[in-house]
């Protein structure tokens, strides 16, 4: 009897002492947890400007855009050459501020889709997009290949993803090719003219990317970027058709002409829309353009 209650006292013990045991554990790795995060916020908190600090950098990649004539979802699809460049601070080890701009085309024809219905509509445009503006960026506490020294300005980790967002404004204007020449879409009001909108405007550019440091000096970065937009007409187009007839009486034939395209289409004949509210596009969401860039930074400061 007493070796059986010896027994079962001694694995009540051992139980208790163990969750004594895991529970002191747990507090204590919780509080150097907490301590780590409270060093690592501190760290964080710690801003400082420098021009030493300063980056000169190049952009160059692609540019393409999601709206009403893009009914493909492959970022790549219709995409075309762009350029940049940014003036990049790195505040700390984990905040930077760069002022930048780019420039590119975006471009979409439903001439091109897999959708049939966007085929028969056959509409297409061509537009350069201007922007400048601010962004943040922030590295995630994440290193490869941590490589340090007791001097602060040859500490680097070689990679180092992160993350951005920021504000700008940029400049677009869609064309479309008719009868062998370029025409600006926005002065034809192509939906007639209760649907006018403004060629500049304002976007929110956000995204992520790797930064590589190849010296104290130098460093490359490649980012895959979005910017939200607030206009559906990146493409000209996002509500309902006018009748041929209201279209050219408001606008003339030429508008009327080419906010309508289906009548060039083999065999299709001039057939024009006659009825008003006919959808056009989708206001539903708005247009937005992608930039996949590649930057090579080099630090200003000695």
């Amino acid at each position: 009897m007493f070796a059986r209650k010896f027994l079962t006292n001694s694995k009540i013990n051992l139980k208790l002492s163990l969750m004594i045991v895991v529970l002191v554990l747990t507090q204590i790795n919780s509080f150097a947890f907490n301590g780590k995060i409270k060093g690592k916020l501190k760290e964080i908190s710690k801003i400082n400007f420098s021009l030493k600090k300063t980056e000169l950098g190049l952009n160059v990649g692609l540019m393409s855009y999601a709206g009403d004539l893009k009914s493909n979802s492959n970022p790549y699809n219709q995409s075309n050459l762009a350029v940049g460049f940014q003036l990049r601070n790195e505040l700390n080890d984990y905040i930077a501020i760069r002022l930048c701009g780019s420039y590119g085309h975006i471009e979409a024809a439903d001439a091109k889709s897999n959708n049939s219905d966007m085929k028969k509509r056959n509409l297409s445009f061509r537009s350069p997009i201007t922007d400048f503006g601010v962004v943040g960026e922030f590295s995630l506490p994440i290193r490869f290949d941590h490589r340090s020294s007791d001097t602060g300005d040859y500490r680097y980790s070689k990679l180092v993803p992160y993350v951005y967002v920021g504000i700008q404004g940029f400049k677009f204007n869609p064309m479309a090719y008719y009868q062998g020449q370029w025409y600006d879409l926005q002065p034809l009001h192509t939906e007639g003219k209760a649907n006018s909108y403004n060629l500049m405007q304002i976007s929110i550019p956000f995204g992520f990317g790797f930064k590589y440091r190849i010296s104290n000096k130098m460093s490359v970065a490649a980012e895959f970027g979005i910017s939200k937009t607030f206009t559906d007409y990146l493409d000209d187009v996002s509500t309902t058709y006018q009748t041929y007839d209201a279209q050219k009486l408001e606008n003339g034939p030429l508008s009327a002409d080419i906010s309508y395209r289906s009548d060039e289409l083999p065999g299709r004949g001039a057939v024009y829309i006659k009825e008003n509210g006919i959808k056009r596009g989708s206001p539903k969401y708005n247009d937005l353009y992608i930039s996949n860039m590649f930057s090579f930074r080099y630090k200003l400061g000695k």
